[in-house]
């Protein structure tokens, strides 16, 4: 790791996940720190988890992910943080943009295009592709929100 990469945080929100959380977990290998949290789970989760992770935390179930992510970054020690779903995975692509560019790049706040399979497929002329969602920030640069599908949004003035 070169003096101007910073160390990396990643963190993933699971319920009752199961074999899937590995491939999720796998593609996050790179991070400096990953960290689980479980909203309280009743399959094999906590035990893929464990494998992987460097932190588990068990929180109770509650409908929105918005007080699971602020407890997931809390519990981070790194300023970048990057969080995917359970089942999001970054591409090979989009490992290396993150390890290159996260303690280079001028934006405190990345957003990610997510490719969509609906029924094992991706439609790429879906009106909904590409859709971005941020992803990666640099503490400070961005908050959690209390909506479902716009979780979280870029501090104004800071980041590009």
């Amino acid at each position: 790791m070169g003096a101007n990469t910073p160390r990396i945080a990643g963190f993933a929100i699971t319920y009752n996940s199961g074999e899937i959380l590995k491939t999720c977990l796998r593609s996050r290998r790179f991070v400096d720190e990953l960290i689980v949290v479980d909203k309280s789970l009743t399959d094999s989760t906590p035990s893929v988890a464990e494998a992987y992770a460097d932190k588990v935390i068990s929180v109770p179930w509650s409908p929105l992910p918005t007080e699971t992510r602020l407890t997931a970054d809390e519990a981070c020690s790194h300023d970048f943080i990057l969080y995917l779903d359970h089942d999001e995975c970054l591409s090979v692509e989009g490992i290396h943009w993150v390890r290159e560019n996260a303690g280079s790049h001028p934006a405190g706040v990345f957003r990610f295009p997510k490719r969509e399979y609906i029924l094992g497929r991706h439609d790429q002329d879906a009106y909904y592709w590409p859709s971005y969602n941020i992803r990666a920030f640099r503490r400070g640069s961005a908050e959690f929100v209390s909506t479902l599908h716009e979780e979280s949004r870029r501090h104004r003035g800071r980041g590009l």
